[in-house]
């Protein structure tokens, strides 16, 4: 099951978005941790058979991505390329060359980038292991940290 939750804000009497989340829920069984049947959802309506689609096509998306994930096939030529280049015009930056050309090719951030090694860590969110859930990953609570932060800003 995939749920779609749209986060908006109030401003100036009008509803903006401000991001989208999706969580996919699905069902294992605890001893073999493999994929278990459910009862399917039966539409009612055209809007529903409409938001099933669109499931079933992110579904499809999704098996796709884990297919040509880097953990089942290493990366293709175009893409080797892609990261040599980009590695490359990092060093000429290092050595403080060509602080105006977009590093990312197509992508042309005008200078409006930093390197990692120049920032300052600000926070730190120490999770521990008592917030894990049944999968063992620590995600509710980073969701959690993510709005807070997203309302302060506001």
């Amino acid at each position: 099951m995939e749920i779609r939750i749209n986060v908006t804000t109030k401003k100036n009497n009008q509803y903006e978005p401000v991001m989208v989340a999706y969580f996919v829920m699905v069902a294992r069984d605890k001893f073999t941790n493999k994929a278990v049947k459910v009862n399917q959802l039966e539409p009612a309506t055209e809007a529903d058979r409409h938001l099933l689609e669109i499931g079933a096509e992110s579904q499809r998306r999704r098996k796709i991505m884990a297919e040509s994930s880097l953990y089942k096939i290493p990366p293709n030529e175009q893409e080797r390329t892609f990261i040599h280049n980009i590695y490359l015009k990092l060093q000429k930056i290092k050595r403080g060359q060509s602080m105006d050309e977009g590093v990312f090719g197509d992508y042309e951030f005008g200078g409006r980038y930093q390197l990692m090694s120049s920032t300052l860590l600000t926070s730190t969110k120490i999770m521990h292991p008592t917030q894990r859930n049944i999968h063992n990953k620590i995600f509710g609570t980073l969701v959690c940290v993510v709005l807070t932060v997203r309302w302060l800003l506001n």
